[in-house]
Order: C-alpha cells, then sequence, then structure tokens
C-alpha cells in the first residue's frame, strides 16, 4: 500500500503568470485568488468572514483555503506549496517502488503500511496541524511543556522558546543528565505495544520510504528527532535533551564505547535471541517489550574524523546528503539488531546516532552560509509526512526548533569534585570492596560470606547482576564498570585507578618505585651508576627534545595531558584531569582538522582497515531512487579511499618509553584511526619525515644566543628551529652576514646611507632605498641625517620656525590695528597698523602736507590722514567743430585754437614743429 504524490503541470510567462492569469502563489496581478479573494481574506467588496466554517471535506472557506489547507488552486494559504492528492492502493513493496520509478517524479511514496488494508490507515490530510501525536485546529496556539506553538494557516506548527534545548555528546553528559534522559524514554514505554515510544517506531518505519534515499533524509530526520523530543520534555521536563553519539570518538574500537555501558545507553545483544539483557531504558520488574535486540557486527568498519571532514567540505547538498546516509547505513549494520530490522527507531542509540547525524548536517550548514541555495528547489516546499512541515520550516536548528548542539568537551562543568578510585576513609575502595576483597555487608566477589553462607539480600539476579546491570564485581556485560575502568583494571585511556599504565608508568613518567626510564628517582636523586649529563636528553635548561622536565612537566608546568600541578588545565578546570584523555585528544584534533585545506587532509591516512561497503540489499530495503547496482554508494566509498587511502606501513607508537629512554604516553591513535603525530613536533596535514643530516650542526642563534635548536622535519621541510629554553616558544634565528661581515639575525633591519637601508630575510640580505610617505602639512622641514620630510617645524619663506606652528603648518593671524579718524591713513613700512600722520591714497603713500596732481583736472593735498582734492572749472566754448583738448591740459578748445606759435600752416594743413612734407603742387605735376 503506497500513498502517492500527484504534482500538478506548472507553466508560467514571462511575468509569471499561468494562461488563467495567476501566478504561482495563485492570485491575479491585481492580488486575488480564483474564488476572488485576497491573501488578507477580502474580496473585491471588502467583504471577510475569517476562515468561515468547514463543512465536509472539500468545502473551501471564503478566503478560498480548505480545511486541509490548500486553496482550488492547490496552494497553501500562504501560497507556497501545491496541495496533493493522496489515494491508496494494495500493491507489494516491490510494485510501489516500480511504479515510483516509472512516473518521472509525478508520483512520491509517502509510506508504506505492510499487511494491512486501505481502510485501516489514513490515507488523506488532515483538518489542521498534526504535532506530537495530537490535531490541531487552524490558528489555534498551544503550549507545550517548554514551547509556546501555533497552528499557522499553512499547516505547520511554528513554536517559540526562551531557552534553546542543548544536545550534548553523550560524554559530556553528567550522571544526573543520564538519570533524566533513562527516565524520559521510560516514560514514553512504559506501555509497550500500545506505547508512545512504539507508536514513534512505527512512524519512523511507515515513513522510511519518504524519509530515505532522498533530498528528505536530513530535514525529516531533524523533525522526527524533535518531535520525540518534545515528547521527552512533556511534563516539565524542559531539562531533558538527546544527546549525540559521534562515534568517530571510538571508531576504531567502537565495542569498547563509553555509549554501550550499562548505565549509558546499554551494550551488546546477549544468548540466542540477541536481546539486550541489561540497559537502563527498562526498569528492573517491568522488562523492556519486545526486547531490545542488537547484535555488534565488529567487521564493519566506519568512517573516522578526517572522512567526516572531507565530507563536510562537499559544496552540493545532494553529494553531502547521499555520503552521510551511506554513513549513516554503516552505523546501522554495524550497531545489527533492531537497527537493521524495518523498525531502527526502537532502539534508543538511533535517537543518539541521528542526533549525530543531524550535528553534521548543522555544521554543514554553518560552513556554508548559502547552503540553502544548493538544496533542490523543487522539494524545499514539499510537505514532509506525517508531519506536514517542509524543508524550508526546519532549516535553521536553533532559529525554527529551539535546538543547539554543544561541542564535545564543551557541555561538562569546569571544575568538579574529583572522584577517589582508591580506597575511601572506612577502607573501600571504588567497588565497595576492602583489602581483603569483602563487600561492607561482609560478602566477597562470589557471593559468599567468610563463613561460607551465599548472598540472600536479594541485590543480584541469578545472572549475578544488579538492577543497574552490573555484576557482583561492579562489572556490567560489556566489561566495564560505572566509572569506565575496564576488568583487566585499565580505563580507556590505558591507566589504571592508581594512574598507572599497561607499562606500569604515570602520566609523569613515574613507575610505581618513583623512579623514571632514565634511572630519575622522584626524591631528586639517580639510580646508581647514572650521571644526568651523561644521558643526553636534556638541554641546559633541563627539558628534553618533548619539552618536558625530569619530572614531567614543560616550560609553561603542563603535564602530556594539559594539566599543572594543581590539576588545572590553562584555563583553570579541572573536570578532565582522571581523563577520558582520548576525548581530549579527539577535541584538539578536529580543531586542526577543521582548518587544514582539502589537500592537507588528504595526507593524514587512515591506520584501521578501509571504510567497509554497504551490501546491495541495504540499497534496496532504503528504496534508493537510481541505485538499484549500488553504483551511488560505491562512488562513495571509493572517493573516501581515493582522499584518505590505509596508511599500510603505519607503525606508531606502541611503548611509551623511547630509545632514549624518554617517556611519552602513547597517543589513541588506534581508537580514533589515524595517526595524530602528538609529540613529533609536527601539525596535522604536514606528516613527519626523516632528515638525513643535523640541521642543527653547527649552528647558531645571534638574536638568541641562549636558544636552543631542535631539527624540524615536518611534510617537505627539513631545518633547523630555535626554542627558548625558558618559555619553550619558537623564536626566529635565521641569519645573515652584511657587507661589513656582520651577523644579522632574521627580521633585522639597518641604514647603509642617509636613504637606503637593508633587512635580512631568509638569508638574504636585501637593500633598498627608503620610500617617504606623502606628508600632510604645507611646509615640512627635513631634519639633519634624514631622509624623508617631517611635519615638526615649519619651512617659510627659506627660514625655520617653531613658534606658534603645529605639525609643519604655518599660520597666520591678523593684528588688531585701533580704529583712525582720519579718511585715508597710511601705514609705515616698519609697522603693521596704518596712522593718520601720512596719507594712502589710489595706491600710493603722500607724507603730510603734500600738494600732488591727480589729473589734468584734479589737485590733492594730504593732511593728517585725510586727502582734499579740488577740480579745475572749464569756460564754456562756442566752436563751428567739436572741441578738441590739448594733451596735458584740462579744459577743451576749439580746433583753431590748438595752432602755437611753434606749429606751422602751408597750403591749408597744420604741421608740427620739425614736421618734412612736400608741397601738393609738386606732388601733382
Amino acid at each position: 500500500m503506497f500513498h502517492p504524490i500527484i504534482v500538478p503541470p506548472i507553466g508560467y510567462d514571462r511575468d509569471g503568470y499561468d494562461r488563467s492569469g495567476f501566478d504561482r502563489y495563485g492570485y491575479d496581478r491585481d492580488g486575488f485568488n480564483a474564488v476572488g479573494f485576497n491573501v488578507t481574506g477580502y474580496n473585491r467588496t471588502g467583504h471577510y468572514d475569517g476562515l468561515g466554517v468547514f463543512g465536509k471535506r472539500g468545502d473551501i472557506d471564503k478566503p478560498g483555503v480548505n480545511c486541509e489547507g490548500y486553496s482550488q488552486r492547490g496552494l497553501d494559504y500562504n501560497g507556497r506549496v501545491a496541495g496533493f492528492k493522496y489515494t491508496c492502493t494494495q500493491r507489494t513493496r516491490e510494485e510501489c517502488e516500480d511504479l515510483e520509478r516509472r512516473s518521472n517524479g509525478r508520483i512520491d511514496v509517502i509510506s508504506f503500511a505492510a499487511a494491512k488494508q486501505c481502510d485501516e490507515v489514513q490515507c488523506h490530510d488532515t483538518c489542521g496541524c498534526r504535532f506530537t501525536g495530537k490535531l490541531y485546529r487552524f490558528g489555534e496556539r498551544f503550549t507545550l511543556d517548554c514551547m509556546q506553538c501555533v497552528c499557522t494557516l499553512a499547516g505547520t506548527v511554528e513554536c517559540h522558546c526562551e531557552t534553546p534545548t542543548h544536545r550534548k555528546e553523550i560524554r559530556d553528559l553528567s550522571r544526573d543528565e543520564w538519570t533524566e534522559f533513562h527516565a524520559a524514554v521510560k516514560r514514553l514505554a512504559k506501555d509497550g505495544y500500545a506505547s508512545q515510544w512504539h507508536m514513534f517506531s512505527q512512524q519512523q518505519s511507515a515513513y522510511s520510504p519518504h524519509s530515505h534515499g532522498s533530498s528528505a533524509f536530513l530535514p525529516w530526520h531533524r523533525f522526527f528527532l524533535r518531535a520525540v523530543e518534545l515528547e521527552l520534555q512533556m511534563g516539565g521536563h524542559c531539562e531533558v535533551a538527546i544527546p549525540y553519539f559521534d562515534w568517530t570518538v571510538d571508531v576504531g574500537a567502537l565495542n569498547t564505547s563509553q555509549a554501550w555501558q550499562a548505565n549509558a545507553l546499554g551494550g551488546n545483544g546477549q544468548g540466542a535471541d540477541g536481546c539486550v539483557r541489561y540497559h537502563p531504558f527498562q526498569d528492573y520488574n517491568t522488562p523492556w517489550m519486545p526486547c531490545l535486540h542488537r547484535q555488534f557486527n565488529t567487521s564493519v568498519s566506519l568512517p573516522d574524523a578526517v572522512d567526516i571532514q572531507l565530507l563536510l567540505r562537499e559544496e552540493d547538498y545532494e553529494t553531502f546528503r547521499e555520503k552521510l546516509e551511506v554513513a549513516s547505513g554503516l552505523f546501522h549494520m554495524w550497531v545489527g539488531g533492531n537497527m537493521l530490522t524495518s523498525h531502527p527507531a526502537y532502539d534508543p542509540v538511533f535517537l543518539a546516532h541521528f542526533a549525530y547525524i543531524d550535528q553534521l548536517w548543522d555544521e554543514w550548514q554553518s560552513r556554508h552560509p548559502d547552503s540553502l541555495l544548493h538544496f533542490p528547489p523543487e522539494q524545499r516546499y514539499v510537505p514532509m509526512e506525517p508531519f506536514g512541515v517542509t524543508a524550508d520550516d526546519v532549516w535553521r536548528n536553533t532559529d525554527q526548533l529551539c535546538v543547539k548542539y554543544v561541542t564535545i568537551t564543551e557541555g561538562v562543568p569546569c571544575n568538579i569534585t574529583l572522584p577517589n578510585y582508591g580506597f575511601d576513609s572506612d577502607g573501600y575502595d571504588l567497588h565497595g570492596f576492602d583489602k581483603g576483597g569483602y563487600d561492607r555487608d561482609g560478602f566477597n566477589r562470589t557471593g559468599y560470606n567468610k563463613e561460607g553462607a551465599f548472598d540472600d539480600r536479594g541485590i543480584y539476579d541469578v545472572f549475578g547482576y544488579d538492577r543497574e546491570g552490573y555484576s557482583r564485581a561492579g562489572f556490567d556485560s560489556s566489561g566495564f564498570d560505572r566509572y569506565g575502568f575496564y576488568n583487566d583494571s585499565y580505563n580507556r585511556d590505558g591507566f589504571n585507578a592508581s594512574g598507572y599504565d599497561r607499562f606500569g608508568y604515570n602520566r609523569y613518567g613515574f613507575n610505581t618505585s618513583d623512579i623514571t626510564p632514565f634511572g630519575y628517582h622522584r626524591n631528586g636523586s639517580y639510580v646508581y651508576g647514572t650521571r644526568e649529563d651523561g644521558l643526553g636528553i636534556f638541554d641546559k635548561f633541563g627539558y628534553n627534545r618533548f619539552n618536558y622536565s625530569k619530572l614531567g612537566y614543560n616550560q609553561q608546568g603542563y603535564d602530556a595531558f594539559g594539566f599543572n600541578i594543581w590539576g588545572l588545565d590553562h584555563v583553570g578546570c579541572n573536570y578532565y584531569y582522571l581523563g577520558p584523555f582520548y576525548v581530549l585528544h579527539k577535541y584538539w584534533a578536529d580543531v586542526q582538522l577543521a582548518n587544514l585545506t582539502e589537500e592537507k587532509l588528504k595526507t593524514i591516512h587512515r591506520i584501521c582497515d578501509p571504510v567497509s561497503q554497504l551490501p546491495i540489499w541495504w540499497h534496496t530495503c532504503k528504496r534508493l531512487p537510481g541505485d538499484d547496482d549500488g553504483s551511488k554508494f560505491k562512488q562513495c566509498f571509493e572517493d573516501w579511499e581515493r582522499k584518505h587511502g590505509l596508511d599500510g606501513k603505519y607503525n606508531g607508537p606502541k611503548d611509551p618509553v623511547t630509545s632514549d629512554k624518554i617517556y611519552v604516553p602513547v597517543p589513541p591513535e588506534d581508537r580514533l584511526c589515524y595517526e595524530l603525530q602528538l609529540h613529533s613536533g609536527c601539525p596535522l596535514g604536514e606528516p613527519p619525515i626523516t632528515c638525513v643530516k643535523d640541521e642543527c650542526a653547527g649552528q647558531t642563534c645571534a638574536g638568541f644566543p641562549d636558544a636552543v635548536c631542535r631539527v624540524y622535519g615536518c611534510g617537505d621541510t627539513c631545518e633547523p628551529r630555535w626554542y627558548d629554553g625558558e618559555t619553550g616558544q619558537w623564536v626566529q634565528c635565521k641569519q645573515c652576514t652584511d657587507k661589513d661581515g656582520r651577523l644579522r639575525i632574521e627580521g633585522d633591519r639597518w641604514r647603509i646611507s642617509t636613504c637606503e637601508y637593508c633587512f635580512c630575510q631568509n638569508h638574504v640580505v636585501t637593500c633598498q632605498e627608503i620610500d617617504c610617505p606623502p606628508v600632510t602639512c604645507t611646509h615640512p622641514v627635513t631634519p639633519e641625517r634624514a631622509c624623508c620630510p617631517q611635519c615638526r617645524e615649519c619651512l617659510y619663506f627659506g627660514e625655520v620656525y617653531t613658534e606658534g606652528s603645529e605639525n609643519g603648518n604655518v599660520t597666520c593671524e591678523d593684528v588688531k590695528c585701533p580704529a583712525v579718524d582720519c579718511s585715508h591713513p597710511a601705514t609705515p613700512k616698519d609697522s603693521c597698523c596704518p596712522r593718520c600722520r601720512g596719507c594712502f591714497f589710489e595706491g600710493r603713500r603722500y607724507r603730510n602736507g603734500h600738494v600732488w596732481p591727480a589729473d589734468e583736472c584734479r589737485k590733492c593735498v594730504c593732511r593728517h590722514g585725510d586727502v582734499k582734492c579740488s577740480t579745475k572749472s572749464c569756460p564754456p566754448l562756442y566752436c563751428a567743430t567739436k572741441p578738441q583738448k590739448k594733451p596735458g591740459e584740462c579744459c577743451a578748445v576749439c580746433p583753431k585754437d590748438l595752432v602755437t606759435s611753434q606749429d606751422c600752416v602751408y597750403e591749408g594743413r597744420d604741421y608740427k614743429q620739425g614736421d618734412f612734407f612736400q608741397s601738393l603742387q609738386f606732388l601733382l605735376q
């Protein structure tokens, strides 16, 4: 039986309107839909009556929306998505898949209900919003325990919260947080087959065709997780959150993960039925029904953190989703049991696993701010059944779903009261036994007291386990106790409760006799016959090539795990002082990996078995379209192997004592599946190499004479590197020889002339002229023995000034002169202000009493700054022709009066004295 979605054909003109004149939201050019109402519910006459009252299925209200929230045009109230037609038919699963393939995308199989008739399942839309198993009316507001929600007119539920739900990695959960999560799952599963837990399992199974093998894989499971989480929080338990299980932390030893402890997610199945006998989601007297099945398949190899980092660099959503779905499938294969059936969500580990898948998607979204543009646009607004929400509704975890992920190691408190793994004040160890091997009631690990009587307290069942799944000796079925120690007495870091590793050394390199591998005793002495100066492993500052002293601390006072003598790290926290250290290594490595380029990531080789391939039957089971032969998944494995291949020559550290007798803890490379290069001095992405010669031989450090030289052989670089012996920090010691034979250190600068300098860089001396910066003042000065002009003084008309100037800018002010009572005062040459002792008239100075002609007709006189001028009066003229002025005279005269005694008149013409001329008679001959 299937529920196909039939998508109506779409065709629009260049303006966005179809042949009927409606746009893709179902509105015409005036903003009204096919039945005459706009998006606010008003028609052209202004009539409005809200949503109206719905009658039989299919009726529409005045705004033109039916009870399912779709208009006659097939669009929701916001005009975002098309309505779909749901039908039910009796077919086999193979027939359903074949129908979907042949439909060319016009039919989508939404769910498959085995062994049921069509009238037994819901195969139609609901009128309103279905959320957390309940149906809400359009516009209805309701309160969940931790959020305020509303059923929108688009048929989706929008919720708001004051504080987001913080999902932590499983190793960061406190004991109280684990207890709250266990109790919440118990509440949902308390009624067996009729429980809410079983309903969620059935829901995930029924809609698996819709939620796998398509772009909906990630958004569907994101909302499913939140729906389950909201049910877990019911009853005011807002602090409950689904933890995420980052299985790359243990990918090389997944069967020993903390996740499988009896007080976490429970362990592997046991016996012929494969049931998990002891897990924290069942009550002692009410077993999980049906039982929880698991069957670990340790032959399956999962991607490691490097593979995941390469995956997060994928730009295309579909490529990212397909590879992530492959990784998810491999985890299902590894866990087995319920996780391999059609009802994987019955196992609580499903939630923790898909929370990790969602966390990776969340990380991918943060790295690709335009990620929404890479999502298939034709699927963005398609409702995901049975929730009715779209991918667009769940795209932002924090803003839309009130969910936030906490980075591993950042979800723990800073400081705690450190547990006592030794004997307490009453003489009992962490498992409750005294040194004689008896508990507080006098029973030993086999259940007998000193008198030989068997334990009848009723604490342990017939298999010897208590209500929490721990044996009399204190270990669960996976072999670990409540504190993470295995039954061989060592924890996942390889240390026992006394702080010694499997080789007998503590974190500082001392054995149980307080002696280091090189013979140093904690009391400050050496074993007989050993001299420190003969060891050759410490520099003159007392530190070895790993920068640790004889006591196991570096120059900053921190041990190999980053804690000082008081048990505090560099930010003053003690939470991880006793471990687990491999979690810290995972965090430090992730920080480096996230900042590497893809090419650098490819240099990091895998040291575990290659990533396994999913079997063909998995493709069929998860109905992956277009991948019947598994070609897409095969490409994923080939990409992983090509980009992060197996290092067949890996021979990493197995012994914490080096050949020169230095102790360094063995890094958790086998657990993480790649080489950490932890004590090599090389960053990830630059693998250690062997340098053919001693690069430090004969080298000196001019700038730091006390610096310590060590050979740096990483990536493709072999060179000497210098360390400050007191701080352990690198110092620059590249040096050059100048033309005078002087030794110059790297970065040194010196001047060889007024306007030329040299500097030492990469063993090379480079000289160049000084490039003077532009000045911002008007009158700069170039100081003596300087090259560039400066704005500290002023050069003005050949003189250098300092008084009254600022930054080389000449500033002048007008002198305030007293007022004068004359009309034409004059300013003396040695003065700024005008005075009434002379006159200044028409651009010239005149002394007092001076008389001068201003022009032909005026005479002026200067009297105490005032100028008095008089004008000559001319007599009237009565000339036969136009009067004329004689040069230098004021008054005009008649032309006949212009002849003077020195001029001549000849043959009717006037001639000036000294003129030469010829007679007109001569010219006419």
